[in-house]
């Protein structure tokens, strides 16, 4: 995996699948990660594990949710933001990131190469709001 091998980590069977699965599905928390890959026999702790490294390493971005769990994506083009129903919780995910214009210009003011970021928008869904 490029991923690995651009942040000098070692390549292993529990860290392709885990990325290979947030390649095909984000955003994740580790239990769903498990779940999903549980016939892989791998344990919840070495995915903890491979998450706080993968973090550490800036391969995955990780946000914590209102509803108070770390969920990870890739931290590439790809990834995505959602808005969330502070009320009934219910989730919808944005179809484009709105940061990247920001980033830039921060980088610009600051001379800093933005490798990620993390950012979450809550309020009231339509239905919350007419009940």
């Amino acid at each position: 995996m490029d991923e690995l091998k651009k942040a000098g980590l070692q390549t292993t069977k529990t860290r392709i699948e885990i990325l290979n699965l947030l390649h095909e599905e984000f955003p994740l928390n580790a239990d769903q990660i498990f779940d999903k890959l549980k016939n892989d026999k791998i344990k919840i702790s070495s995915i903890y594990r491979n998450l706080a490294t993968f973090t550490d390493a800036d391969i995955v971005l990780k946000s914590v949710g209102q509803d108070g769990v770390a969920y990870y994506q890739l931290n590439n083009e790809n990834h995505i933001h959602q808005i969330i129903c502070t009320n009934c919780g219910k989730t919808i995910d944005l179809d484009h990131c709105p940061v990247h214009e920001i980033e830039k210009k921060i980088e610009e003011q600051t001379g800093f190469k933005i490798t990620g970021h993390t950012f979450e928008f809550s309020g009231l869904c339509p239905d919350c709001q007419n009940s």
